[in-house]
Order: C-alpha cells, then sequence, then structure tokens
C-alpha cells in the first residue's frame, strides 16, 4: 500500500518478517535499533514469558517477543487502526493461537479488570503478566498513569519486569519495591527495564 511503512521482526522464529505499521501518525513503532538493543538487554528473560503489550500500535514488541520465544501476549490499544494492524500481523506472523487483542485504554482501571478475565479463559489459563511492555505517545504522562494502574492490579507476577520506553526528558517511576535494571538513551529515546527488588 502506497505510503505505509514496514517494520521487521529482528531476531528469532520470524527473524526478517515484514509487519505492518500504517498511516496513521499516531502509530509510531520502535526503530528496528532500539528494538534491537532491547531485546539483548532482556535477554533470556523473553523465553517462556506471557506478555503484555499495552498500547501496542502495529504489535511489533509483542510479536517480536513471541518471535524469540514469549509463550503468550496479549495486545492493547484503543485506535481502530492499529487494532486492524495488530490482528494482521499475527496473522502473518503465524501466531494467532497464542495472541489475544483487547480494545482499550491503558489510562482506564477497567481495562486491567477485562485483562484479567482474558488471562484466565479456559483456553489459555495464565495466571498473570511477567513481561509487560509500555510504549505510549511520547511526554504525555501516558506511562506514569499506566504504570500507576499496572501495579495497582493483580496482574503482575512475582517475576515481572516491565520495559518503559519514553521521551528523554521524561521521569518515569515505579513503586519503592521496584528496582531499576538497565536505562539507555537513544536520541530522544530512553528505555527503561524494572523488576522488583526481590526478584534481583
Amino acid at each position: 500500500m502506497a505510503g505505509t511503512t514496514v517494520l521487521k521482526i529482528s531476531g528469532g522464529s520470524c527473524r526478517g518478517r515484514i509487519l505492518r505499521t500504517g498511516t496513521d501518525k499516531r502509530i509510531r513503532p520502535t526503530t528496528g535499533r532500539v528494538k534491537e538493543a532491547l531485546f539483548s538487554m532482556l535477554g533470556s528473560r523473553v523465553s517462556q514469558a506471557v506478555v503484555l503489550d499495552l498500547f501496542a500500535g502495529s504489535g511489533s514488541l509483542g510479536l517480536e517477543a513471541l518471535s524469540r520465544g514469549a509463550a503468550a501476549a496479549i495486545f492493547v490499544d484503543n485506535h481502530r487502526q492499529s487494532l486492524s494492524l495488530i490482528k494482521e500481523n499475527i496473522k502473518q506472523c503465524g501466531f494467532i493461537d497464542k495472541s489475544e487483542v483487547v480494545s482499550g485504554s491503558a489510562l482506564q482501571s477497567r481495562l486491567y479488570n477485562t485483562l484479567e478475565q482474558q488471562l484466565k479463559k479456559n483456553s489459555w489459563q495464565h495466571e498473570g503478566f511477567n513481561l509487560v511492555f509500555l510504549d505510549p505517545p511520547y511526554g504525555q504522562g501516558m506511562a506514569q498513569s499506566a504504570i500507576n494502574n499496572l501495579t495497582a492490579s493483580t496482574l503482575l507476577l512475582v517475576d515481572a519486569v516491565v520495559v518503559t520506553e519514553e521521551a528523554e526528558n521524561v521521569i518515569v517511576t515505579l513503586p519503592e519495591d521496584w528496582t531499576l535494571l538497565q536505562s539507555r538513551s537513544y536520541k530522544d529515546t530512553r528505555l527503561h527495564i524494572w523488576s522488583r527488588q526481590n526478584n534481583l
């Protein structure tokens, strides 16, 4: 489709697979360089993880995790084009059985009740998430609001890791029982990887 940008899976079983990202400027996929750096930082934490991809956009981060051995992923977004792209990309990568797509806002607490019900579906029976991606529109305070809702929920397993991608100048914090494992900057982007202190 003319004007449509593409992004590739950078590793794992679907390495090189092209993902559609659409023409909506609100859909801002993580660049290939940043994504490769992120998954290098995560290393073995991706294997068999149950993934939550909030502000999923095209689904690039969750699909990268599935390609690299994650067990399952739920993708969340509230834009119509994003939801359509995510479903198309999931099908293209062959991860329909490992994926669920949820329409909703990460800024609203009721979403987390929906996610809890989704995890307990008969076909899944997962107890919670141990890898979460938060890549919201930059500089609007959305990452912090989503983190507040997420950590107030019962969705995170004891070994959970939370990844935030925000503008370089934005301060993001998690509760006191979490610690920052790694933080790196790439031009105007800063990646944070967090875990609970008692799981280090």
